[in-house]
């Protein structure tokens, strides 16, 4: 599939269908096609607020003990991030929005945690938040990734990463 001068190839992961688009030598892996994207409400701040940084914090709510699937795609997505991101040159520290809860699952004391209100100019936050309203949106530093749910916020994921790599603008 083409989308420009870009050519997208459909590859399978597991029982998931993948895009893989390959610029200046690196493959870069989507969900969706760029023309499936076009009309996601795009702030587009959330390009240059990533602009020339070497290091963003990428996060989610803490995952609850019940592991709903909201949980499962946040940490899906943040994962995504930090395997995507370093392509183009900027690190992906994975932290929590708050600090875990009786409600967490165990194992995330370590977890920084890093909200809007910490997201500085040098080292940026992507929140990644399930919402009511599909869209990218800012906040100071921050970028706010929210899907109504779990396939929009694939979406918004793979908006924000062809937006990086100069695919879409």
């Amino acid at each position: 599939s083409k989308y420009g001068k870009y050519t997208f190839t459909q590859q399978t992961r597991g029982d998931v269908y993948i895009w893989r688009v390959k610029i200046d030598g690196k493959f870069f892996e989507t969900y969706f096609l760029p023309d499936e994207l076009e009309l996601i409400d795009y702030d587009t701040r959330a390009t240059s607020i990533l602009d020339g940084v070497n290091m963003v914090h990428v996060s989610i709510d803490p995952p609850s003990a019940i592991r709903s699937q909201e949980d499962e795609i946040d940490a899906v997505i943040r994962y995504q991030f930090q395997n995507e991101l370093p392509r183009i040159g900027v690190y992906v520290a994975p932290s929590l929005t708050y600090p875990p809860t009786n409600e967490s699952i165990s194992g995330l004391e370590n977890e920084l945690v890093m909200s809007c209100e910490d997201a500085t100019e040098t080292v940026p936050v992507i929140h990644i938040t399930q919402a009511n309203i599909t869209r990218i949106s800012v906040e100071g530093n921050c970028i706010i990734l929210g899907g109504a749910s779990p396939q929009e916020l694939y979406r918004v994921y793979d908006r924000l990463l062809l937006t990086l790599i100069g695919v879409m603008t």
